[in-house]
């Protein structure tokens, strides 16, 4: 029977470097094996604590089919944890998990023995264990070939907090029913041991985002407590076309502001503003500048368009101050002499009293409302 993983379904934000250099690191560690007696790097037991035994002996196997298969289990959990964290994270965590599991897998056989353990199937459990408590619902896709009265072929999807409780259940039991006190089964959940309670302190110390799917943040909301929202992850490629689209967006920006320009500068102050309209649509809330404004204000009154001028110097006083007394006093006069609407005209004249501060603004208001009031008095009808 074959029985491999071969690929997983999790988000992978990142590139599988770091899996990448720990598999090529594996292969080199295993022709030097060959080529030289490299036993004193195995990790032994009941001879004392040997601290670079610690790291030495999971980059070792015990021969290519030992090395074959905790190379597969390497890609696809290596796919799972770094995918979700990056290379600089994943190295360090990998490392540390693989030399704490050896550090107490001969810490606790001090005085069982001799022996020796080799292989990196105590630091790939780790990362099941951490796959487990980030990404439970995960899956991990397996190839597998059954040999019995006929052949199955085929592939079959197995969530990875399923596949890690089927894989420990499997050796717990294997350490049990052998004689042996120290066991392969023992060795792999003393992994696991590690990689559980080092998951959970990363997950607390926010060294991985899980998007809300780890497995605290699925116990929490099946009882019912409200998660809080988390910052979607993106991939570089995600973060790469964001930014091209952002970037598209502010020239699509830059230009329109320059359409808006050019026609102002030709004095064609309705295809300036229709631009200027499809500027807002894309960025709502966008406002002409005071300057832009007042061209546009003064080529509608050049052109005798008095609803247009009277509609941008409204958006100007709403907006500006500085020209406050100019501007209004323009569209009040206009409000009276061509527009015939004395009572809107003195309205204006109200709201924009406050900035009347020279005596010939003081002088050209009272003017304006000596005529409206006239207009009034002669019984004009105003057109609303």
């Amino acid at each position: 029977m074959i029985f491999v993983p071969v690929y997983s379904d999790s988000s992978k934000y990142y590139l599988p470097i770091g899996t990448g250099i720990l598999i090529v690191a594996n292969i080199v560690v295993y022709i030097l094996q060959l080529k030289f007696d490299l036993e004193e790097f195995e990790l032994a037991f009941g001879d004392g604590l040997h601290p670079v035994q610690w790291l030495t002996s999971f980059f070792m196997h015990g021969g290519p089919g030992h090395l074959l298969g905790n190379m597969f289990f390497l890609v696809a959990f290596g796919l799972v944890i770094e995918g979700r964290i990056g290379v600089l994270k994943f190295l360090p965590l990998y490392l540390g998990i693989g030399i704490l599991e050896s550090a107490l897998s001969q810490i606790l056989f001090l005085g069982h023995g001799y022996g020796t353990a080799l292989g990196a199937s105590g630091a790939i459990y780790g990362l099941m264990a951490v796959a487990m408590v980030w990404c439970p619902q995960d899956s991990v896709k397996f190839f597998y070939c059954v040999f019995v009265i006929f052949v199955a072929v085929g592939f079959v999807d197995i969530p990875i907090l399923l596949l890690g409780l089927g894989y420990m259940g499997l050796d717990g039991f294997s350490m049990i029913i052998s004689p042996h006190p120290i066991t392969t089964g023992l060795l792999h959940l003393l992994g696991a041991a590690v990689g559980f309670p080092v998951a959970l302190v990363l997950l607390m110390l926010k060294y991985v985002n899980t998007e809300n799917r780890d497995l605290i943040s699925l116990i929490q909301e099946a009882r019912g407590i409200e998660l809080k929202p988390v910052e979607e992850l993106k991939s570089k490629a995600q973060i790469e076309e964001d930014r091209r689209v952002a970037e598209a967006y502010r020239e699509s920006l830059v230009a329109k502001w320059k359409s808006i320009d050019f026609h102002l500068a030709a004095g064609n102050a309705v295809a300036a503003t229709t631009c200027y309209y499809q500027l807002k649509k894309e960025a709502p809330g966008t406002v002409l500048d005071e300057a832009r404004l007042l061209k546009v204000i003064s080529i509608f009154q050049k052109q005798g368009n008095v609803d247009e001028m009277l509609k941008y110097s409204q958006m100007y006083l709403d907006q500006y101050t500085s020209k406050a007394a100019t501007v209004g006093l323009n569209a009040a006069k206009a409000l009276v002499l061509q527009k015939d609407t004395p009572r809107k005209a003195l309205n204006l004249l109200q709201s924009i009293n406050q900035h009347l501060t020279t005596a010939q603004a003081k002088e050209m208001a009272e003017k304006i409302r000596q005529v409206a009031l006239r207009k009034i008095a002669d019984g004009d009808i105003e057109i609303r």
